[in-house]
């Protein structure tokens, strides 16, 4: 869940951001937009998220599943699905975010990549609730999606740290 809300957080601090921009940024709207639609699927997320850990830790608990509780083995999987999709759009955000903090005036581009900073940092914990479920093995698509995730944010992040330092 924390991961979610750091970067439902982060996304809202890009959007407004994005919205200042407007007379001076042709795209501003557009990744306001994004941001924004960024930002309500990860508040959906953490809630998900919360509930899907839940399910996994009462169907591995003494006694199993409960009756009406799925089979543990697809409680993880969900507990492990949804931490994923939280990855896969932090490394969204911190792209986003990146392509912000080069074309932001000097005076909000450091913003931007703080917010590519954020998402990457959210995308590793994320990433990390999907490596320790029970589920998932260290060679499976699930690990393999959400390490990408990982080191796509941190580029992204670099590369908007970079643009900054460089003005």
């Amino acid at each position: 869940m924390t991961a979610a809300m750091t970067i439902a957080a982060a996304a809202e601090l890009l959007t407004r951001l994005a919205r200042e921009a407007k007379p001076s940024w042709p795209d501003a709207a557009a990744t306001a937009g994004q941001a924004d639609a960024l930002r309500e699927r990860a508040v959906r997320l953490a809630g998900e998220n919360a509930a899907a850990h839940t399910r996994a830790l009462l169907a591995i608990g003494p006694g199993g599943s409960a009756p009406g509780m799925p089979p543990a083995h697809e409680s993880l999987m969900l507990a492990a699905a949804v931490p994923l999709e939280i990855a896969e759009i932090g490394a969204d955000l911190a792209q986003l975010a990146a392509g912000a903090s080069i074309v932001l005036p000097p005076r909000t581009a450091p913003d931007a990549a703080g917010v590519a900073l954020l998402a990457a940092g959210a995308t590793a914990a994320a990433a990390q609730l999907v490596a320790v479920n029970l589920a998932v093995e260290k060679d499976d698509t699930f690990a393999s999606v959400a390490q990408r995730a990982v080191s796509d944010s941190a580029e992204h992040a670099d590369r908007a740290v970079l643009a900054v330092q460089s003005l």
